[in-house]
């Protein structure tokens, strides 16, 4: 994904991942330069200031961005689990627990920019792991 990382960073703080509170929600955050998530070359963060930072003053271009989230009772008694990304600036592919949940472009075959389109992708519930952590990939 080819981003504007400060504009993406900033909008995930404001997103609603799962239910009302993302930053409770978030438990760690990984970023790997590249289209695909590559454990020996992300670098983990304790929270999204400090991977902002680190986007920044890398000038990261080309990212996917991991984050943990804890599932707790409250998310997992929801009807209709989602997140809520905000305006993202290019394109995007979604992942929750290594499954596919949403898309918006394709962003190995395409220099197409997608800029500002409001990403909101729906968790199937059989996915959310309750009590335990969760991962979401968006590259």
């Amino acid at each position: 994904m080819k981003l504007a990382i400060f504009c993406i960073l900033s909008l995930f703080l404001s997103g609603v991942v799962f239910a009302d509170n993302a930053k409770s929600a978030i438990t760690s955050v990984e970023i790997s330069p590249g289209l695909f998530f590559n454990e020996k070359n992300s670098k983990p963060f304790a929270d999204m200031a400090k991977a902002q930072e680190y986007a920044n003053a890398s000038k990261l271009n080309e990212v996917t961005m991991r984050f943990h989230l804890a599932a707790d009772q409250s998310v997992c008694g929801l009807d209709l689990p989602a997140i809520l990304l905000g305006f993202v600036y290019d394109q995007d592919k979604a992942l929750f627990n290594g499954q596919v949940i949403g898309a918006t472009g394709n962003p190995g075959l395409s220099d197409r920019r997608l800029s500002l389109l409001q990403r909101v992708y729906s968790i199937p519930k059989p996915l959310i792991k309750c009590g335990s952590k969760n991962v979401f990939d968006l590259f």
